[in-house]
């Protein structure tokens, strides 16, 4: 009577050929999953990337911007000092006018914070409270009780442009 079915030896193989396609695909689903694990990775990355671009990109626009437009009230406080150093000093209009924007200057150097030291006597004949107003005068800086400054706007504010059209009208 003829056989139907397998011997042991053939068993043996067809068992090993399963076995071997099994660990195929064991590893073809882990090779799956690693990948789409690193694709995951490299789309977190890249969105991260792309974020973090945008963000320095807008603080240093807003940098430039802030840098910009400081250099501007420089560039023009440059332009209103060299403006009043060409006034006659023989005048005493131009006189009070350079006297106004550049005496009473000292040198002073910032701390490891940043700040500056104002002498006590310096501050104390400024009559310096504990509200100040830092002026920018051409190549230095002039520092203001608050209540002072304002008072003297206003008084400059009054008189400037009459005094500045006398001494160009003395020029012509």
């Amino acid at each position: 009577m003829p056989e139907h079915g397998l011997s042991a030896t053939e068993m043996d193989k067809e068992i090993y050929k399963h076995a071997e396609h099994e660990d195929h695909t064991r590893r073809d689903r882990f090779a799956s999953i690693a990948e789409a694990v690193l694709l995951s990775l490299v789309a977190l990355m890249a969105g991260w990337s792309g974020y973090a671009a945008a963000k320095w990109g807008t603080a240093s626009s807003l940098s430039l911007a802030k840098a910009s437009s400081t250099r501007t009230k420089a560039n023009q406080a440059a332009i209103e000092a060299t403006q009043i150093r060409t006034l006659d000093p023989l005048s005493r209009e131009g006189r009070l006018m350079a006297r106004h924007f550049f005496s009473a200057a000292i040198e002073a150097e910032l701390d490891k914070q940043g700040r500056v030291m104002i002498p006590g006597a310096l501050a104390q004949s400024a009559g310096l409270g504990r509200e100040v107003v830092v002026a920018g005068v051409y190549d230095h800086l002039e520092i203001w009780d608050r209540t002072t400054w304002r008072e003297q706007l206003k008084e400059v504010e009054g008189s400037a442009e009459h005094v500045a059209e006398r001494l160009a009208a003395k020029r012509d």
